[in-house]
């Protein structure tokens, strides 16, 4: 069998199909026009056969292959009778977009992008922005408060005002923070103080009422309102019978001092600073803690010590009481002053 085309001649050979493209055309473009009808239909008779057909627009009567039929084409004689794309309102947001007759006809082109078409499809809702109050969607399992970042930061940020529920000292505190219930306290300490329970005393020294722990009390603190009235009176630790207010023996005067300053070579018999390198006079300490010990009949012991080592001796008294016994022994002979005639000769 042989079948002629314009630019081909196409021999049936038993079962075989052979294509043999003229001279002056290629072979790809005689595969391209010539192959598909052969290889799409049943029978090779109808490659060549065409099918009157009348437009759907126009009513024009036009020739077309079967395999196009059966692609689904050829209703339409030329472009200008195709029908245009349609203007439709998207589902979800109602903006209008053009959808093709086609896609229309089999359900589909419900949605302007690909965005409204998934969004649709997602399970969720819309809320307000905390900050600006922007409407944006979000699913029921996701926690989100803002529309962006942009707010979420500002959010974060941005700080109030409020009051310490435990000592009512004012500070500042982030705005996100406030709105999840936290900074309610100024301090971990003051958070600790609210959830411990308190009991009323009254200051030993003022009379003021305050508050303070059962195992405050219980150790034995829980007797002042603060340090200062702590530290007064016969309540200090350093109380030695309000002996710090009675007078100086009348002999212990600047001349005396001096006259112990030069003895120890106006250096402290501790550390070994001078008045230079103090700043001022050395002071002088009563060994025995003895404000009398020159008007009365018991030995008279004093040193030549700084400003630090005078304010540590009141502390630990017999301890540093024999500390200078002993250095006075050992290294002075017992002596601790000059003499009116040793010192002016």
């Amino acid at each position: 069998m042989k079948m002629a085309f314009a630019d081909a001649t196409v021999l049936n050979i038993g079962n075989a199909i052979r294509i043999m493209p003229d001279s002056s055309t290629g072979r790809k473009h005689v595969f391209r026009d010539v192959l598909p009808a052969l290889m799409t239909l049943g029978s090779r008779s109808e490659a060549i056969e065409t099918i009157d057909v009348i437009c759907l627009t126009c009513g024009k009567e036009f020739k077309v292959y079967p395999y196009i039929i059966k692609r689904g084409e050829g209703k339409y004689c030329s472009r200008a009778c195709t029908p245009r794309n349609k203007t439709v309102n998207c589902l979800r947001c109602g903006k209008e977009f053009k959808a093709k007759p086609a896609n229309l006809k089999v359900g589909k082109a419900k949605y302007c992008s690909v965005e409204c078409a998934s969004k649709s499809r997602q399970k969720g809702v819309e809320v307000p922005c905390e900050l600006c109050g922007t409407k944006f969607y979000k699913s029921s399992h996701n926690p989100a408060k803002f529309c962006s970042r942009e707010c979420a930061d500002l959010a974060a940020y941005e700080r109030v005002f409020v009051t310490c529920l435990t000592c009512k000292k004012e500070f500042t505190v982030t705005n996100s923070a406030f709105k999840r219930g936290e900074g309610k306290y100024c301090s971990p300490r003051c958070y600790y103080m609210s959830r411990v329970v308190r009991s009323k005393c009254k200051c030993l020294v003022c009379g003021k009422e305050f508050e303070t722990t059962p195992a405050q009390i219980k150790a034995g603190k829980g007797r002042f309102c603060s340090t200062k009235c702590g530290k007064t009176g016969k309540y200090n630790p350093s109380f030695n019978n309000w002996i710090s207010f009675e007078p100086y023996c009348p002999k212990f005067n600047r001349e005396f001092k001096e006259r112990v300053r030069a003895f120890f070579g106006f250096r402290c018999i501790i550390c070994g600073k001078t008045e230079e390198e103090e700043g001022k006079n050395l002071s002088v300490h009563h060994v025995d803690y003895d404000k009398n010990v020159c008007c009365n009949d018991h030995s008279p012991a004093f040193a030549c010590v700084c400003n630090k080592h005078n304010a540590t001796a009141n502390h630990d008294r017999e301890r540093w009481q024999y500390i200078f016994h002993r250095i006075i022994d050992e290294i002075f002979d017992g002596r601790c002053y000059y003499t009116k005639d040793e010192y002016y000769p």
